[in-house]
């Protein structure tokens, strides 16, 4: 008995150690990494830290950046459309330079160019002047221009700047200038020749003074003589003006109205029209320039009336659209 008791108290003692010694070797379960002393995941806060700071110092450059862009684009495309709006102007001048007499206007023509110039303008991001700039001529309004002289027009608008630094800089607003100048095409031709006339002969008195030796008379340029007609010929008839039949050009763009009036004819998806066979130039008011765009109005010819094909000619007239 004794024995045995002495055997259970041996065993109770050595399942006491072995839990001791386990337990001695169980990992830390601290937030401590085990034999480094530091905490699990420290980097992550700070990299999330970092981040926010970046970030905030990169986006004032990019919105500063940005809103640069915008600006240059707006104030770049304004300049296009500003230098449009003068071409338009510029053309109306060339072809009725004398509206802007001092002593003689015509209003209704004044009129009408401030009235192409505002609807070219209603779609620029601008502020424009007013009222709109006269047309500069190069010899005054009053003055002799001629056929050929240029007639220039410039526009000055303001654009409202957007970005804080750039507006600090050069202003809230920026001043963007166009100018355009086309040939004066209604008018008088300058500077053509005029004959010179032929000096008066001064009679010539010979030695005795009451004797004054007349000047010879001219002969008499004899003029041709026409040639007899037989008897019972049929003279011949005068030739006949080929005629042409003027077309209706009253609705047509004006890219096809030239064709239209001359031989070449004109081609709209894919069908080919036939030009009306007139061999004068087509004459457009306003002049036509290489960019516009509009449909005819109203001609000055009658159309379906025939007319001579190289001795006739036609204003139509247009507008923008």
């Amino acid at each position: 008995m004794i024995h045995t008791g002495l055997q259970i108290s041996m065993a109770h003692n050595s399942t006491r150690s072995d839990d001791r010694a386990g337990m001695r070797r169980m990992p830390p379960t601290t937030g401590r990494r085990a034999g480094t002393g530091r905490r699990a995941h420290p980097r992550r806060r700070d990299h999330r830290g970092q981040s926010v700071v970046e970030f905030a110092l990169v986006l004032p450059v990019t919105m500063l950046v940005i809103l640069a862009g915008l600006d240059f684009g707006r104030v770049f495309l304004g300049w296009v459309d500003l230098h449009q709006i003068a071409r338009h102007g510029a053309d109306f001048a060339a072809e009725n330079p004398e509206a802007w007499s001092v002593a003689n206007p015509d209003t209704k023509a004044q009129a009408e160019y401030v009235r192409q110039m505002t609807a070219e303008a209603a779609g620029i991001d601008c502020t424009m002047p007013s009222p709109l700039p006269t047309p500069q001529f190069q010899s005054g309004a009053d003055g002799l221009n001629g056929i050929g002289t240029p007639v220039t027009v410039r526009v000055t608008c303001s654009f409202g700047i957007i970005t804080p630094i750039i507006g600090n800089v050069l202003g809230n607003r920026v001043n963007v200038t166009a100018a355009a100048a086309f040939p004066v095409r209604n008018g008088t031709i300058l500077d053509i020749a005029t004959p010179t006339p032929a000096p008066t002969p001064t009679p010539t008195r010979a030695d005795d003074d009451d004797h004054p030796t007349p000047s010879p008379t001219p002969s008499p340029t004899p003029s041709p003589t026409p040639t007899p007609v037989p008897p019972g010929a049929t003279p011949a008839p005068t030739p006949t003006p080929v005629q042409c039949i003027i077309p209706n050009l009253v609705g047509l763009d004006i890219k096809y109205a030239a064709g239209a009036w001359g031989t070449d004819g004109y081609k709209i998806n894919n069908t080919r029209y036939p030009g009306a066979g007139f061999t004068t130039p087509l004459i457009f008011n306003p002049g036509v320039g290489p960019s516009d765009k509009g449909r005819v109005t109203s001609q000055t010819s009658t159309p379906n009336t025939s007319a001579a094909c190289g001795q006739s000619s036609m204003t139509v007239f247009w507008t923008p659209g």
